[in-house]
């Protein structure tokens, strides 16, 4: 589907959806915002929902592009970016307003993404408001770190501990977001751990690599615990090695911010979570140790 715009300042820009042939260019302007992005991870956006990211093009440049990954009732915002030469022009807005329409009239119920400080007004503008806040940590565990949990075992995950991943994050989350899950979870099982109480699984923390650098998340357990959470983001971190490693952690998971800042990782810089719906959405609860990447929520 493809629209022509007009926005501010008489330039033409038409918002179209994007393909895989425009990713290229797209990850040029997610990394020009200083974010540490691989050509895999938007590759992994178009293969979750390839309908509803789009692009702002002029002529034939690409200005603009927003990545959103959907599953069942809830669509996340990934990325919002516009290159810096053609800003103040309305083109962020008009790509959102293009993005709203379209999971509206797919009856997407909940609308969501992750704002830096310095966007929140623009989003507020367009009827998000704020649920939560995070911190985005980064760094790696030079030393092996051996911890022992207190009442389960720490095991790789494997294919078959797929459906288990699923139904414990649908019960601590309250999202069915399956489709997001099986693309995070199957090409990294070598990188990805559960926590297994008499073979059933009661946590997992599902590690994947992006270039040289990595990622932790989502990171989930059905009764936190000091203890078996230290074991469970150890575990995890060790299985990536040393590599630099990114975690997303809620503000209001004290247990997790606890553990993660005397791992040795820093905290990168904050973020915002809003969402855009009449729905009563409210804070994850203390189970969800950490976020997802931010493009799936």
């Amino acid at each position: 589907m493809v629209s022509g715009k007009m926005s501010q300042n008489d330039i033409k820009t038409t918002i179209k959806e994007m393909r895989k042939e425009d990713l290229p260019l797209v990850l040029d302007l997610i990394n020009a915002e200083g974010w540490d992005y691989d050509l895999v991870d938007v590759e992994r956006i178009l293969e979750i929902d390839p309908e509803d990211s789009v692009t702002a093009v002029s002529g034939r440049e690409i200005v603009g592009g927003i990545t959103v990954a959907c599953h069942e009732g809830r669509g996340v915002l990934g990325h919002v970016v516009v290159k810096h030469s053609w800003r103040k022009k309305g083109i962020g807005k008009d790509m959102m307003i293009k993005v709203i329409e379209k999971l509206e009239a797919k009856r997407i119920a909940i609308i969501e993404l992750y704002s830096v400080p310095t966007a929140v007004e623009f989003y507020k503008q367009l009827g998000f408001r704020k649920i939560g806040d995070l911190m985005i940590f980064v760094g790696s565990i030079r030393t092996p770190i051996v911890t022992t949990p207190s009442m389960a075992e720490i095991g790789d995950l494997t294919a078959q501990d797929l459906e288990s991943v699923k139904d414990l994050d649908r019960k601590i989350t309250g999202f069915e977001r399956g489709n997001i899950i099986e693309k995070l979870m199957l090409p990294n099982l070598g990188h990805s751990v559960g926590l297994f109480e008499e073979g059933r699984l009661v946590g997992f923390a599902l590690g994947r690599l992006g270039g040289d650098s990595a990622e932790i998340g989502p990171w989930i357990m059905e009764r936190p615990n000091r203890n078996d959470a230290t074991a469970l983001f150890t575990a995890a971190m060790n299985r990536l090695g040393n590599r630099k490693t990114y975690i997303e952690v809620p503000d209001e998971n004290k247990t997790a911010l606890q553990i993660i800042t005397e791992s040795g990782l820093n905290p990168q810089y904050p973020v915002q979570r809003f969402v855009r719906t009449k729905l009563d959405v409210k804070p994850f609860g203390p189970g969800v140790m950490s976020y997802a990447a931010l493009e799936f929520g």
